[in-house]
């Protein structure tokens, strides 16, 4: 599906199963759900050109982890890691790729894991947050906001 250079280390990600996908969709909206109060003022914030309005963004994005991290456990968090981490495939030093392993090929590397996770959601979830017209909760929640803000 689509290759990418993290800290100059090659990661490999392939389309999950349909079923599989959902669950993880599904998981991931779970695990975010406390804090969906506060996706609003985060998009519209991130949309912003302004320093001001960065802050913002940075203060609701800061509240929203504490929301999330306040109402699931440690492991609930580093279980979904690694769950994400291990759809993607490492290329090792012989040039075969194996699956990753949160603890074996981040331990020390801690900085690469969200950029890994964010490329697994782009390439798991791509047509649910890009193209002309997004998909699925986003897409959703941006035509509200995009409605509300033009006053239709």
């Amino acid at each position: 599906m689509a290759d990418r250079k993290i800290d100059g280390i090659e990661y490999h990600v392939d389309p999950l199963p349909a079923v599989e996908s959902i669950e993880l969709y599904a998981d991931i909206l779970r695990l975010l759900g406390p804090a969906a109060n506060r996706l609003p003022a985060i998009i519209l914030s991130l949309q912003a050109d302004s320093e001001g309005q960065q802050m913002m963004a940075d203060v609701a994005a800061l509240a929203a982890i504490s929301d999330i991290l306040s109402r699931v456990t440690s492991q609930e968090v580093s279980g979904l890691a690694a769950r994400i981490v291990g759809i993607a495939s490492i290329k090792r030093q012989s040039g075969n790729y194996e699956p990753c392993d949160l603890d074996g090929d981040f331990t020390g590397k801690i900085g690469n894991v969200v950029p890994l996770m964010k490329f697994v959601l782009e390439e798991q979830f791509r047509d649910f947050f890009t193209g002309g017209r997004p998909n699925g909760i986003i897409g959703l929640l941006m035509e509200v906001l995009q409605t509300a803000k033009s006053g239709k």
